[in-house]
């Protein structure tokens, strides 16, 4: 029955529907259309169709008299979902643009960070030479001025031995200190891109859960969380499923009755 009833309103959405090129729609002035699917405008008339009688059945509607007052109502239900769509799509579109330009800045760290680390892998090897190349020249040098200045003054050689080994352990020491150094200033900017990262990440991960939750939680209502397909609140097993089904049959014949009648005017 519901399938029936869907396929009557398609078709009569169909035969209401007309043709027109892009140069008839630019000769009339219009630069650009919002498209809606067929299936799309069916689907929210079914929608629109169901609340209000839901409504008039609850008796938040109001007392109606005449069919030509269901289909006022449920022309405005549609009107109103309708319009809830729309800013839902803009909305959608802004999500999946912020997504975008988050894949790109992430995109743009992760190189950023990578160059990073390759510099810093650079520099850490060509210090790493440098400082063998250094010490080995360093402490040549230092032997041959304590060694001579030991021997200018008489020291004997277990003195002079002492004296050699601290001064190079202290010569050590400092060299270390200086590569630590070095290392902490590359190490710290490695550790802000990651930071960085992490952050940009987490709200690209966020934004994307937003995106696909879009048309679950942006001002659909649970009684048409399905919107797009099958009849809201039909249900082959509800006791009242003919009686509601031939009640949208005949609200929906009413409805194009009037629109032909409004168009013959």
């Amino acid at each position: 029955m519901a399938r029936r009833l869907t396929k009557r309103i398609h078709d009569a959405v169909r035969k209401l529907s007309y043709r027109a090129t892009v140069d008839e729609l630019r000769d009339r002035g219009v630069e650009k259309v919002n498209v809606v699917g067929l299936d799309r405008i069916v689907a929210l008339i079914e929608a629109a169709v169901h609340r209000t009688l839901k409504k008039q059945m609850l008796g938040l509607g109001g007392p109606v008299s005449d069919p030509s007052g269901l289909v006022e109502n449920t022309s405005e239900e549609f009107l109103r979902l309708l319009q809830s769509q729309k800013t839902l799509a803009k909305e959608k579109e802004a999500s999946e643009q912020r997504s975008v330009e988050l894949r790109e800045q992430v995109d743009d760290l992760r190189l950023m960070l990578h160059d990073a680390q390759k510099k810093l892998e650079d520099r850490q090897k060509q210090a790493e030479r440098e400082t063998r190349a250094r010490k080995a020249a360093d402490d040549l040098s230092f032997t041959e001025a304590l060694q001579e200045l030991m021997h200018e003054h008489g020291a004997s050689e277990s003195l002079e031995h002492s004296v050699l080994g601290l001064v190079l352990t202290r010569l050590a020491s400092e060299r270390e200190r200086i590569t630590e150094a070095r290392q902490q200033e590359f190490g710290g900017e490695i550790d802000k891109l990651e930071r960085r990262i992490a952050k940009l990440s987490s709200s690209l991960a966020e934004t994307e859960q937003q995106l696909s939750h879009a048309l679950e939680d942006k001002g659909i209502e649970p009684g048409i969380s399905s919107i797009y397909r099958g009849v809201q609140g039909l249900d082959n097993a509800d006791a009242q499923f003919d009686k509601k089904s031939e009640l949208m049959e005949s609200i929906f014949a009413a409805n194009l009755a009037l629109q032909k009648g409004e168009g013959k005017q």
